[in-house]
């Protein structure tokens, strides 16, 4: 009997044993060097495009709030707003009458001191009047022109004229209201030609060169437009660590308008060969990113130096080299030494 028993449990121990190994192979982690079925990634030279997409904002190339010169009582207005005209044109006149009644008695007085200036040259080739008289005589018809003139000038400050060819926009004033040089007037644009204003942060600014070529879309239209840059701020905000660049419209529409919110999608950069591979291959491990490289067909824990990164994709400085084959999944799973499996590789295709 005591035998049997003995036996017994010499052989349920057996069994237990038996059991407690095949569970534990069959436990996750438990694989020994065996790995599980990855994707793979064949790292390929490539072309490397830095580009950036930022806000904008359109303006008209020529664009200025019009303001009287002088203060005064509008007598008549002639701006077409919204409509084109033409540089020189007369949009707005305030009162002169003063100043007109002095102009004509200030050229009354010129033509009167001219022709006794005239009599006093010839009286003077006659030996009649003498050097100082014909010199006086000069001096006041000179004095009288620039009268006339400072006049002159002072109309002028009472006629508001387009300064360029462009559109008006909508009149602040009426008929009889009282200004100051500090009125509003009317904006006046030049829509034939835009400018378009954006901004880059700083790191990137330093790639942009004037005379470089930028695209830009109205809001969430299909619809591409050009533009050249022409000039960019000498210095760096120092409140956003933004450079601002102006670029000159190359082709518009009717659908470019002055003040218009534009995304503008500018190339920095471009690097022949390259080397990108997916984000999903970058394995982060405290303050390193690692890669698994297939090292004569095991895995192999490798650092990597990370550059410019892409919605998906990044660029690997160093610690790769053109053909490797790395895993693009399961990466958490996969231990150094562990066999690789490449059930199919990711499109290499730049």
């Amino acid at each position: 009997m005591k035998l049997s028993v003995i036996a017994l449990s010499i052989l349920l121990i057996t069994l237990s044993g038996c059991n407690t190994k095949k569970e534990t192979e069959k436990a996750p982690g438990a694989r020994g060097k065996n790995s599980p079925p990855v994707i793979g990634f064949v790292v390929t030279p490539s072309l490397l495009k830095q580009e950036i997409e930022v806000g904008g904002t359109l303006k008209a190339l020529e664009e200025v709030l019009l303001m009287p010169e002088t203060q005064g009582r509008v007598v008549s207005i002639n701006i077409p707003e919204g409509r084109a005209v033409k540089k020189g044109t007369l949009l707005v006149k305030l009162y002169d009458g003063e100043l007109q009644a002095t102009k004509k008695k200030l050229e009354a007085l010129l033509v009167t001191r001219e022709s006794a200036l005239q009599r006093l040259v010839e009286l003077h080739k006659a030996n009649s009047v003498s050097s100082a008289t014909l010199e006086t005589s000069a001096y006041e018809r000179d004095a009288t022109k620039a009268d006339l003139d400072a006049v002159l000038a002072q109309i002028s400050k009472t006629e508001i004229r387009a300064p360029f060819d462009g559109e008006v926009g909508l009149s602040n004033i009426n008929v009889g209201a009282g200004v100051t040089p500090s009125t509003p007037i009317t904006w006046i644009r030049s829509v034939s030609r835009l400018k378009l204003d954006f901004s880059l942060p700083e790191r990137e600014s330093a790639l942009l060169r004037v005379g470089q070529k930028v695209e830009f879309r109205l809001g969430d239209g299909n619809k591409v437009y050009s533009a050249n840059v022409i000039a960019a701020e000498p210095a760096i905000d120092a409140s956003t660590r933004n450079r601002k660049f102006r670029a000159s419209v190359m082709k518009t529409d009717g659908a470019l308008v002055s003040g218009a919110f534009v995304t503008v999608h500018a190339a920095l950069k471009e690097e022949k060969g390259a080397l990108l591979i997916p984000t999903q291959c970058i394995l982060p491990q405290g303050d390193k990113q690692l890669v698994v490289l297939n090292r004569k067909g095991k895995a192999e824990l490798v650092p990597v130096i990370t550059g410019i990164r892409q919605p998906a994709k990044i660029q690997i400085i160093s610690g790769l080299k053109p053909n490797d084959t790395i895993a693009a999944s399961g990466l958490q799973f996969i231990k150094p030494g562990m066999p690789l499996k490449f059930i199919k590789f990711l499109n290499t295709t730049p």
